[in-house]
């Protein structure tokens, strides 16, 4: 029995070869395939940390302006019992409160765009599965 089963395994050497030879090109097909992932993956993280900086400082940027215009109502409201200053300090407290009231509305109108595209882009990347 056994001399039976070595003969029929000597007849499909050349079956278990190809079967053999064909899995290892599809394991090479796919170590190259995730080597070009990685490739792609580093040149995006690349370009992201490239942007990183000036990202970091539009944040900033937007959190000091409103804080600079509540300074200027803020000095407006203390100087405006001043006699020499009171006109000065009347024009910023309006302007101050004119400021805030536009620059928070293009936030809630840059929050609203970013939020929108952010659900467009991540649901892109859910249906085609990245």
């Amino acid at each position: 029995m056994l001399h039976t089963l070595e003969w029929d395994l000597y007849d499909k050497a050349d079956l278990l070869d190809s079967a053999i030879s064909g899995a290892l090109d599809q394991l090479q097909s796919l170590n190259d395939q995730t080597k070009d992932w990685e490739r792609v993956i580093f040149e995006y993280e690349a370009a992201e940390l490239g942007t990183r900086e000036i990202r970091r400082a539009g944040v900033l940027i937007i959190f000091a302006v409103p804080f600079g215009f509540s300074l200027m109502g803020f000095a407006g409201v203390l100087f405006a019992n001043k006699r020499m200053c009171s006109s000065l300090s009347f024009n910023s407290i309006r302007m101050a409160g004119i400021l805030s009231a536009v620059c928070g509305s293009l936030s809630l109108v840059a929050a609203s765009a970013f939020l929108s595209a952010s659900f467009v882009i991540n649901d892109a990347c859910q249906m085609s599965n990245l």
